[in-house]
């Protein structure tokens, strides 16, 4: 499900993004942690649980958005065919 979230081809660190999103999905990794504001708060993190009535494709977009934002996308670089 997440093949078309994290192309091995232009990302590098695929793998670690698959394993973080595969976990939130399947409930092994809690949501997103609060993260400092720019006053050195926290910031709500409501609503990140997955939502009874939402379906499979839409709770995958939500795992990927948020294991992307906990590890960071890092696109591969060098000579493409």
């Amino acid at each position: 499900m997440f093949d078309d979230e994290f192309d091995y081809r232009e990302v590098a660190n695929w793998q670690e993004l698959t394993n973080l999103a595969v976990a939130l999905f399947i409930g092994m990794a809690g949501g997103p942690a609060t993260t400092p504001s720019d006053g050195g708060g926290s910031s709500s993190t409501d609503n990140w649980g997955r939502d009874k009535d939402g379906d499979n494709l839409r709770w995958t977009h939500r795992c990927a958005k948020a294991a992307t934002q906990k590890l960071g996308k890092q696109n591969k670089s060098g000579l493409r065919r």
